[in-house]
C-alpha cells in the first residue's frame, strides 16, 4: 500500500471526462443500480429530522468512493455491487480515518453553508424555498427583483470548490493509500495543485456536457410539455451525475498511479 504523486498534463482533463462518460453508458445498469441504493438510503434519512440530514451530509464521501471504487471493478472485469459501500469498512486500518472524513465533510459543509448565509443575509436560501413553493408569474418576479440570487449563487458555487478540493481524493487515498484523515485532505489539495491544467480543463469538459445536457432537456421539455418533460430531466441529471462520479477513478490513476490489487 502506498502512493506517488506524479505528473499530469493539461491534456488529460478532457480524456477524464470521456472515460466517465465511456465507462458509465458501457457498465450503466452497475452504476443505476449503486446510484438508486444511495438515493433509497438518502430517502430514509431524510425522514429523521436534522440528525438524518448530517448523516447524509457524511455520507457523500462515501458515495463519491464507491464510484471510484466501481470504475476501478469494471476495468478489473469484475461486476459493481453495491457491496463496494461496505468494502472500505472491512479494513481495520482505514476505519477511523475514514469516519473522520465522513464527519469533518459534514461540519465543513455546514459550517461553510452558515458562511454563506451570514455573507448574504440568507438571501438565495430565502429565493430557493420560495421558488420550490412554485409562486406565480408576479411573486417570482417581485422575488427576483430583490437581488442577491447571482451573488448567492456565486458564493455557494466558490465555497463548495474549495471544500471540494481537499475531499477529492482523500477517501481514496485513505482506503487505496492507506493514508490518515488529515494526510488524505493534504494529498488530494496537493495533486489537484500540482494537476491544476488538468482540472481546469476536467472542468470546462463537464460544463459543457452539462449545457449540452440542460439544451436537451429544454428542447424535451418544450416539445413534450410539463406533463412529460420533468420526468425526462431528472433521468439526464443523473446520468450526468454517474458520469462525472465514474471519472474519478481515471483521474486518481493519473495523479496516484493504480491501486494495488486486493485493496
Amino acid at each position: 500500500m502506498g502512493v506517488k504523486l506524479l505528473t499530469v498534463p493539461a491534456q488529460r482533463g478532457p480524456a477524464w471526462v470521456k472515460a466517465g462518460l465511456a465507462s458509465l453508458f458501457a457498465h450503466l445498469p452497475g452504476y443505476t443500480l449503486l446510484c438508486l441504493v444511495f438515493l433509497v438510503a438518502a430517502a430514509v434519512l431524510s425522514l429523521v429530522p436534522v440528525v438524518g440530514s448530517v448523516v447524509l451530509l457524511a455520507a457523500l464521501p462515501l458515495f463519491s468512493l464507491a464510484f471510484t471504487m466501481g470504475t476501478r471493478e469494471v476495468q478489473a472485469g469484475r461486476p459493481i455491487t453495491p457491496a463496494l459501500y461496505l468494502a472500505p469498512w472491512q479494513q481495520r486500518a482505514t476505519r477511523r480515518p475514514l469516519a473522520v472524513l465522513c464527519l469533518a465533510y459534514a461540519v465543513a459543509t455546514l459550517a461553510l453553508v452558515a458562511l454563506a448565509d451570514a455573507l448574504d443575509g440568507g438571501r438565495f436560501y430565502e429565493v430557493m424555498q420560495a421558488v420550490t413553493a412554485q409562486p406565480n408569474p408576479e411573486q417570482m418576479a417581485e422575488l427576483l427583483a430583490g437581488g442577491g440570487l447571482f451573488e448567492g449563487f456565486v458564493l455557494r458555487t466558490l465555497l463548495i470548490t474549495l471544500l471540494a478540493v481537499p475531499f477529492w481524493h482523500a477517501p481514496a487515498l485513505v482506503v487505496w493509500g492507506g493514508q490518515g484523515a488529515a494526510q488524505a485532505l493534504f494529498s488530494s489539495t496537493l495533486a489537484l495543485w500540482r494537476a491544476r491544467g488538468a482540472y481546469v480543463l476536467y472542468g470546462l469538459g463537464w460544463t459543457a456536457v452539462t449545457l449540452g445536457v440542460s439544451l436537451v432537456g429544454g428542447l424535451l421539455l418544450g416539445i413534450l410539455g410539463t406533463a412529460v418533460g420533468p420526468w425526462l430531466l431528472l433521468p439526464l441529471s443523473l446520468l450526468v451525475t454517474m458520469a462525472f462520479y465514474a471519472s474519478l477513478y481515471p483521474s486518481y490513476v493519473d495523479c496516484f498511479g493504480t491501486p494495488d490489487e486486493g485493496v
